[in-house]
């Protein structure tokens, strides 16, 4: 008897391991499409500047060339700017647009190697820094509603080596909300399984409610109609079965979160490139 006992359990785990494989391989799925590309920009300005200037002032004296999808370019230790009128399309209206600059060869890695390090401007105004660890930016509203806007990037080509980057310029996402707030809900439960003990009774149910929902979802034609609304009937699922887990509730902390950075002066660069490392930061 003891021997079946273990038999079952063992099966059990099993099982219970590939339904979370299964969960972390759809919400990774599920990240990926929550975004669809709905405008991009194949061309931009472009020069090298000599003087590495911190803004975008410049005079009728700078030969701006041309830079298109698929041309290279780089260097080492360069500093270049570029520069595109942005008009975008009347009837892209309502929903939250994402911009992700494509200044180099990217990968669905969250963590490229030698990415350039950039400074985005937005109407003369810088709003983000763009590295391999930041890609993009969430446009706000009122910009939009303008439809005319212009965008200037400063870029650093870093310091290792002659690097050639490969331009594919600028791409204009919307996000769709539910299938993001879906993924983070999902992604925050199935990290939260991973530290429970396999014998609290939390952990079984988090699972089942966890996978009940992820059930729901129509992987059949990602990013079409019928996906985003399984999506809200999976996240409809999620929610209500964790209000039916409230009595399990313990002890709550309170989370605060302060945002944070560091510079390293003058580590592996010069002076002049902790400046600029500053402003991008």
């Amino acid at each position: 008897m003891k021997n079946l006992n273990r038999r079952i359990i063992s099966m059990l785990d099993k099982l219970q391991n590939i339904t979370k494989n299964k969960l972390a391989n759809g919400l990774w799925s599920i990240r990926r499409n929550e975004e669809v590309s709905v405008y991009q920009v194949q061309e931009m300005d472009y020069f090298e500047d000599h003087e590495r200037k911190f803004k975008p002032d410049f005079d009728d004296s700078i030969k701006w060339g041309k830079i298109s999808t698929g041309q290279r370019w780089g260097g080492y230790d360069k500093i270049f700017w570029f520069k595109a009128q942005i008009n975008f399309p009347e009837h892209l209206k309502g929903g939250r647009f994402f911009l992700m600059p494509s200044l180099a060869k990217s990968s669905n890695l969250d963590v490229v190697p030698n990415y350039p390090e950039s400074l985005l401007f937005i109407n003369g105004a810088a709003v983000q820094g763009i590295d391999k660890y930041h890609k993009g930016i969430f446009l706000p509203q009122e910009l939009l509603e303008k439809k005319t806007f212009t965008i200037h990037i400063r870029s650093w080509t870093r310091l290792r080596g002659k690097l050639d980057y490969t331009f594919f310029g600028l791409e204009f996402f919307v996000v769709n909300p539910v299938a993001q707030k879906y993924y983070f809900l999902a992604k925050n439960v199935l990290d939260t399984i991973e530290e429970l003990d396999k014998n609290d009774f939390a952990y079984s149910r988090l699972l089942d409610i966890l996978n009940d929902s992820y059930k729901k979802i129509d992987f059949a034609y990602p990013r079409s109609q019928e996906y985003y609304d399984s999506i809200t009937q999976a996240f409809t699922s999620l929610s209500e079965g964790l209000k039916k887990l409230d009595f399990l509730k313990r002890e709550v902390p309170t989370i605060v979160v302060t945002g944070h950075s560091h510079l390293d002066m003058a580590w592996l660069w010069r002076v002049l490139h902790t400046r600029e490392k500053a402003q991008r930061t």
